[in-house]
């Protein structure tokens, strides 16, 4: 009976196709009628590959959205990078009577902006930590001074020493 079933498998398996081989001949003619319809679905495009893709509609959506969106304040003039130090003036005004004021407060550690301003339509010279500042006949001149420790500093004008003094550590004022 085992027999039977064995053969009659071998028959059902063998009875689709060309109607008389054995199981091996079948198998070999039955394989390549399977094969083309694989062969064949290459050949045909895909319906996704007919439509336009996606991204050739993303670039205008792209563009669109930063021109309505607020920048960041780091993409914006004066965001990160590009932040300038506070600069506390130090403004010293040459008349007929001589400079005013002789003596300027500023914070410790500010950077200064030294300030020379003639009225009295003669050239000056201001000098402090290094930095020189030279101001022409009735004219103004600037010079920047990194921050100060706390202390008293002299200013050299015209080449007197301590002529003027620049008190860091303090509020600032005249």
């Amino acid at each position: 009976m085992a027999a039977a079933l064995a053969l009659g498998a071998a028959t059902a398996a063998g009875g689709c196709g060309s109607g008389g081989g054995s199981s091996a001949t079948n198998a070999a003619t039955s394989a390549p009628a399977t094969t083309p319809p694989a062969a064949s679905a290459p050949a045909t495009p895909p319906p996704a590959a007919t439509a336009p893709p996606p991204t050739q509609t993303a670039p205008p959506a792209a563009t669109a959205p930063p021109s309505t969106q607020t920048p960041a304040p780091e993409d914006q003039p004066g965001g990160a990078g590009d932040e300038q130090p506070i600069r506390i003036p130090a403004r010293f005004t040459f008349s007929d009577s001589g400079v005013s004021p002789s003596e300027v407060a500023i914070p410790a550690f500010f950077t200064i902006r030294l300030v020379g301003v003639s009225k009295d339509g003669r050239p000056h010279t201001l000098q402090l930590e290094g930095t020189t500042v030279r101001v022409p006949a009735g004219g103004r001149a600037a010079g920047t001074v990194e921050g100060l420790k706390k202390g008293r500093y002299g200013v050299t004008i015209d080449g007197r020493d301590n002529a003027a003094t620049i008190v860091s550590g303090a509020k600032p004022g005249p």
